[in-house]
């Protein structure tokens, strides 16, 4: 039995239980029509990611499969993209130029679903109100900056090609997903895809730790992609998990935005899901565990913070979680294993030796060194940053140069300007989602939207958390761009709902009568 079959008979075990466990839920909130085509899709894209002679093959018999799964139900196309994206690295292989250039484009799984599911979408009238126009139009200008500034070191040709493959992983899920939601109840089921999704990627992580085995690496060896990273990553003689999406700190990152979407769906009234969803947020601890990925862990920690604190009894439940954190480490701090785990908690280790201090070392002087960087270059950054002898000064034992930290890479690239572009594009979606919570608590009608507009806002704070401590690898653009389309999307659903309980209480209002 060759390694690909051994993996993906692996796979189809590990995941056994939390797919019928999510069926099982799903069924009680009524979605299982859409867990099915779930089920079902990323079953159809797992077995092809196995068992294809290569990536072409792949591709095609995966467009059909999405086209037969999906038809004309844009919910179904958005929903799907949650579901399947992090199903595969998001590794790429070269279309060729066919003796007119030397290429066209890198393509890659995450590519695919984009141009299928929703590129169609993108073509469609929107329905509706649209106050999103300032977002609109900082995305585009932001998108328009950094594929301009890319004529500074390379030619017209190139530029072209780049724009073009960072409009399909950035405007393209930004603005399909904030234009084609049009029910609060649609955007339910896109979040709970999501999860879904994400659910699987964290269960199988936890399994790779214990087995101290990559399971997806035959997968794309077998069909001849490049993901740009490799070899097995440990931390205290542990494997850092990192499922079916590359490196281990992405898996760490989708896990939090996973914890962070779930929290929407606490089963309140329903408490014989209660233990289900319990179950559910432990996997999703345990694939951010399994990642040693202390970013995401900071990340998440970030959300379920801001959760609580913007729900009711936040003291209490802040007090109740710190006392349950306290109980865990002192359990933990009682075996080898246990401390050698606490050690790899941020600011815990006071061992100048130790890993977790030294890549906390390693993050100041990054900060340090890109800023005298910086201000060389201050408004629209250099093309060259790396070449500079502090940014050389940073290069490790590996060789590279790693930028661990998304602002300073968009800082570096593209100058103060870019990155107070890109700043906003988060900050205002923010202030509009603090401004809607206090209006939702007037009134008692607005109980559910109370609850995803927490969960949006923390989702965010939580990966603005996390990418300062990670660059914009793998999937990690593709999820925070289709969160801020999901929270555009959702203001404008609540803002429908706002107006219309205002008319509605207006007409019904005797003082308004003639």
């Amino acid at each position: 039995m060759t390694e690909e079959i051994r993996a993906l008979v692996f796979i189809f075990v590990i995941v056994t239980v939390p797919i019928y466990m999510f069926m099982r839920y799903a069924a009680q909130v009524g979605y299982k029509h859409y867990a099915q085509k779930w089920i079902a899709a990323w079953v159809l894209t797992t077995l092809l990611a196995f068992l294809s002679p290569n990536f072409w093959v792949y591709a095609v018999f995966l467009s059909i499969g999405l086209l037969y799964f999906t038809q004309k139900n844009p919910i179904m196309k958005i929903s799907l993209f949650f579901v399947l994206i992090p199903s595969l690295p998001a590794a790429t292989v070269q279309i060729p130029g066919f003796g007119l250039i030397n290429y066209l484009f890198y393509i890659g799984h995450h590519h695919v679903l984009i141009i299928v599911l929703l590129l169609p979408l993108m073509l469609k009238k929107s329905r509706g109100i649209n106050k999103n126009k300032a977002m609109n139009i900082l995305v585009i200008a932001f998108f328009l900056l950094i594929t301009s500034i890319d004529l500074r070191d390379t030619s017209f040709t190139d530029t072209l090609r780049q724009g073009t493959m960072l409009a399909i992983t950035m405007l393209i899920p930004f603005f399909v997903i904030r234009k084609s939601i049009e029910r609060i109840e649609d955007l339910q089921t896109i979040m709970l895809a999501a999860i879904f999704g994400i659910l699987l990627q964290a269960t199988i992580g936890i399994a790779e730790t214990l087995k101290g085995w990559h399971l997806y690496y035959a997968a794309v060896d077998s069909l001849g992609i490049d993901w740009g990273f490799g070899g097995y990553m440990s931390r205290n003689n542990l494997l850092r998990a990192s499922a079916a999406l590359g490196h281990p700190i992405i898996l760490g990152y989708i896990s939090a935005i996973g914890l962070g979407l779930f929290l929407n769906f606490y089963p309140k009234e329903q408490k014989k899901l209660r233990p289900m969803f319990w179950i559910g947020v432990a996997a999703f601890v345990g694939g951010l565990v399994a990642t040693l990925s202390r970013g995401p862990w900071v990340g998440a920690a970030a959300m379920v913070l801001v959760f609580i604190l913007t729900g009711q009894k936040a003291v209490g439940k802040i007090a109740k979680l710190s006392m349950a954190g306290f109980l865990a480490l002192a359990v933990l701090s009682v075996s080898p294993a246990g401390q050698s785990f606490i050690e790899l908690i941020p600011f815990v280790s006071s061992d100048e030796e130790s890993h977790a201090v030294s890549t906390i070392s390693y993050r100041q002087q990054l900060l340090e060194q890109s800023w005298i960087v910086i201000q060389q270059n201050p408004l629209l950054g250099s093309a060259n940053y790396r070449d500079t002898p502090e940014m050389e000064s940073m290069r490790q034992g590996e060789g590279i140069i790693d930028i661990v930290n998304s602002y300073l890479q968009i800082t570096l690239n593209s100058g103060l300007i870019g990155l107070g572009l890109f700043l906003l594009i988060f900050i205002i979606p923010l202030i509009r989602l603090y401004k809607l919570q206090s209006i939702l608590k007037k009134t008692v009608r607005f109980k559910s939207l109370i609850v995803i507009n927490r969960t949006i806002l923390s989702t965010i704070i939580g990966i603005m958390v996390t990418i300062f401590t990670v660059s914009g690898i793998g999937v990690i653009q593709i999820y925070y761009w289709s969160i801020l389309g999901l929270a555009c999307a959702f203001l404008k659903l609540a803002r429908i709902e706002v107006l219309q309980h205002i008319t509605s209480a207006g007409n019904h209002d005797p003082d308004t009568q003639t």
